[in-house]
């Protein structure tokens, strides 16, 4: 008993059904309940007369505009259906439930491959169609996009082309073949012949203005044209296989009939002999080989200016010195005096295009030069005339005599086809051909006494050679080795310095065993890009080098250290030469068409 109420009373005003009121003990503390409250709405079944069945329930849908009576209570799909729309794939019962995982609705993960992706969309892009995923493959029933108006247009046959597929044969042309459906042939016009005709004296005279030139004129007029206006064809048409036979006839002659360059030399000086009945080649009686060491130059003393061009190659004569051969891109080949008036004593022209290397005999009485326009030339120094034409076929990119005294007469050049020819200065025939380089051969030096003579190519390989066998003796290639476009033996003919393109000099030895000298390198300089033919001094104490940027490096010998760099070119210094004689004196050949005395 709580406060006078006993626990009965409680237990009885807790379970009583509808009382809205509480039950009061007699002093007014008993505390008050809220009545139960049933929540199941009283709905009345249809057919029963509305005593005991369910109510119907009201529903209104929205977008509608008006309330539809619903005979049955709404399931929790019946209330998230969508309004309109397709069906659920999933559903048989035809009840659409909203699934969406994305932005766009649902998204199945499938499993397709890389090939397969791209099939699929290379089909909708081409044809408008999606694959069918149940069949694999490809259904017309289920194209979507432009691919429904494209099916009523009909179908354009591809353009197909005269193929050939006979490499040997004088018509192949490859995939440059024409269609079929061409109706005309493209001819040569006389305009165009013309122009034709200017275009391969340009190639075959490069470097010289032929803008100056007397052009042959234009064929007026076909002698086909001619025929077929006289019998009643329309002669305006130039789209004909006569048209094109006469006007290609016509610039073939006036091509043909241009001569090729003339050989010619002239001499600068002004007498051929001295008092004494001495030819100008002979040196001076004051240059005498004297045995004493060498200094490095301080300072520019002499400039020869005289080539249009850059200078591609230069060298000094055998022994004395005296005279400069240099060799230019303009096509032609200078001697120039070295220790007295400094001026250019005879020009060689004879080259239609840029001259690659020009180099002395062993007495200097003959000099060889190579173009670019796959020929080589053995001239006479003191007359300036052609003693031999070597048509080689290739590109020529260096040459060199023999030294010893059975291959005095004989050279060897290397080609830009990744050979190597022997020729003879006694006769035109090529005595043998050296091919184991697999690019083209850049540097060749002769070594061992002319006995042997190793050579580099774009392969980044040094080969070793005997003279006169086309075996190769030794090949050197290794992973870390670059290439080496030109080589300089040390005037104690025991190593050779290599040029290599990763910006420094690299020393090999050429006695019996050949081999990398990891004891010496050169470097500092910028050489990547450019065939720079180092050049040691006559006592073999320094080497220098020209570089990209217009100087002259000096190293040490001994110590691989650099002692001098020399500035004064406007671009790339490509060849150096220490003088063999005058020792302190040094001369550098540049790209901007100068050359400079050192001392």
């Amino acid at each position: 008993v709580h406060g006078g109420t006993s626990l009965m009373d409680l237990i009885q005003a807790y379970g009583r059904h509808g009382s809205s009121s509480s039950s009061s003990s007699d002093d007014g503390l008993a505390p008050s309940f809220m009545g139960a409250i049933d929540s199941a709405p009283a709905v009345e079944a249809p057919g029963t007369g509305g005593s005991t069945g369910l109510a119907l329930a009201l529903a209104t849908i929205p977008g509608a505009g008006s309330s539809r009576i619903v005979t049955h209570n709404l399931t929790a799909d019946e209330m998230w259906a969508q309004n309109e729309g397709p069906h659920h794939p999933f559903r048989r019962d035809g009840v659409t439930r909203v699934r969406t995982n994305s932005i766009a609705g649902q998204v199945d993960v499938i499993a397709v491959s890389e090939s397969r992706f791209d099939a699929e969309r290379l089909a909708y892009v081409q044809s408008g169609r999606r694959s069918d995923t149940a069949l694999g493959a490809l259904s017309d029933s289920r194209t979507v996009g432009r691919a429904l108006a494209a099916q009523a247009e009909p179908a354009v046959a591809s353009r197909k082309r005269k193929l050939n597929n006979d490499a040997l044969s004088e018509d192949y042309k490859g995939p440059w073949a024409e269609y079929e459906d061409m109706g005309r042939e493209i001819v040569i016009t006389p305009e165009h012949a013309e122009l034709i005709a200017r275009l391969k004296r340009q190639k075959k005279v490069e470097g010289s203005d032929v803008s100056d030139a007397k052009e042959p004129a234009a064929p007026a007029a076909p002698a086909a044209a001619a025929a077929a206006s006289a019998a009643g064809e329309p002669a305006s048409d130039p789209f004909s296989a006569a048209a094109a036979a006469a006007a290609a006839a016509a610039a073939s002659t006036a091509v043909g009939g241009a001569a090729q360059t003339p050989e010619t030399s002239t001499f600068h000086g002004e007498e051929l002999f001295d008092y004494q009945g001495r030819s100008w080649v002979v040196p001076p009686s004051t240059l005498k080989p004297v045995d004493e060491p060498c200094y490095v130059p301080k300072a520019c003393i002499h400039t020869w200016k005289g080539h249009g061009k850059g200078i591609a190659s230069i060298e000094l004569f055998p022994v004395f010195g005296h005279l400069l051969l240099s060799a230019s891109m303009d096509g032609r080949v200078k001697i120039w005096d070295v220790v007295g008036n400094r001026k250019c004593r005879r020009t060689y022209e004879g080259h239609s295009q840029a001259v690659r290397s020009a180099s002395f005999n062993h007495d200097g009485t003959r000099m060889l030069s190579c173009s670019y326009d796959r020929t080589a030339k053995l001239w006479d120094v003191e007359t300036g005339t052609v003693l031999m034409r070597y048509d080689l076929g290739a590109v020529p990119l260096c040459a060199r005599f023999g030294t010893s005294s059975e291959n005095l007469e004989e050279f060897v050049v290397g080609l830009a086809d990744s050979r190597i020819v022997h020729h003879s200065t006694r006769e035109d025939a090529r005595i043998q051909e050296y091919k184991e380089h697999l690019g083209p051969v850049n540097s060749i030096a002769v070594v061992d006494n002319g006995r042997r003579f190793i050579s580099t190519g774009d392969d980044k390989a040094l080969r070793i050679w005997d003279w006169g066998v086309p075996v190769q003796i030794k090949a050197i290639r290794e992973p870390h080795m670059q290439s080496m476009p030109a080589i300089t033996m040390h005037p104690g003919a025991k190593f050779i310095a290599a040029q290599s393109i990763d910006n420094q000099i690299i020393v090999y030895s050429c006695t019996d065993k050949y081999g990398l000298n990891r004891k010496k390198r050169f470097a500092g300089h910028n050489n990547a890009s450019y065939a720079i033919e180092p050049a040691f001094s006559p006592d073999g104490q320094f080497i220098v080098s020209g570089d990209s940027t217009g100087s002259a490096w000096i190293w040490s010998w001994k110590t691989s250290q650099r002692l001098a760099v020399l500035r004064g070119h406007k671009t790339v210094v490509i060849s150096a030469r220490w003088h063999p004689i005058l020792n302190s004196q040094l001369v550098t050949a540049s790209w901007d068409g100068t050359m400079k005395l050192w001392d």
